[in-house]
C-alpha cells in the first residue's frame, strides 16, 4: 500500500503557482490539495522508496504509473528527481525528467533557461517544457488546453490535454 501521498491536485482550490521556499516548505490542506515540500521528500527517499502516480482524464478515466525506485536529492543539488523502473497503463511520463533539478517560477534550474514553471504556472522537474507537469494550472476546459499546459501526463491524453486530477504517493520498499 502507498500510504504516504505527497502531491495532490484535483479541484482548483489550491494555487501551485508558488515560489521555491513554499515548494521546499509545502503548502495546501493535506486533506485536500497539497505538496509536502522538497525538503520532506528529500527526507522520505533516503531510504528505498516505490512512487505510484494516479491520474484521471475528464472522461473519468484512471490510469497510473508506479517507479520502483524514487529519490529526491537534497536542497544543494536543488532537490534533483531520480526515478526508474517505470510500470504501468499511463506511460512513463518522468524518464524525460530523470536527472533534472526542481525549478519555480522564480528558480528556474531547467537546462535550457525556458522558465517552463513560469510559462506552465507550476513547479516540476522540468528539462524542456514538456512530457509531463502535474504541478500545473488546474483547468476547468474538460481537458482542452494548449500544450504542455494545465496537468499534464503528455503519454496519457496527449501535450494538448489537462487531466482532471492526480496524486503522487510513495512507500518504502519491502
Amino acid at each position: 500500500m502507498y500510504n504516504k501521498v505527497f502531491q495532490r491536485i484535483y479541484d482548483g482550490s489550491e494555487n501551485f503557482l508558488r515560489g521555491w521556499h513554499l515548494y521546499e516548505d509545502g503548502f495546501g490542506d493535506i486533506n485536500g490539495e497539497f505538496w509536502i515540500g522538497n525538503k520532506y521528500l528529500h527526507i522520505l527517499t533516503q531510504v528505498p522508496t516505490e512512487l505510484r502516480i494516479d491520474l484521471m482524464a475528464w472522461d473519468n478515466e484512471k490510469r497510473y504509473a508506479k517507479y520502483s525506485s524514487f529519490v529526491i536529492g537534497d536542497a544543494e543539488s536543488k532537490y534533483t528527481l531520480s526515478v526508474d523502473r517505470f510500470s504501468g497503463d499511463a506511460g512513463d511520463g518522468l524518464d524525460y525528467h530523470h536527472g533534472q533539478k526542481f525549478s519555480t517560477f522564480d528558480q528556474d534550474n531547467t537546462k535550457t533557461g525556458t522558465k517552463c514553471a513560469a510559462r506552465n504556472k507550476g513547479a516540476w522537474w522540468y528539462s524542456n517544457c514538456s512530457y509531463s507537469s502535474l504541478n500545473g494550472e488546474y483547468l476547468k476546459t474538460n481537458g482542452r488546453a494548449d500544450e504542455n499546459m494545465g496537468i499534464n501526463w503528455e503519454k496519457f491524453n496527449g501535450d494538448y490535454y489537462s487531466l482532471k486530477s492526480a496524486s503522487m504517493m510513495l512507500r518504502r520498499k519491502t
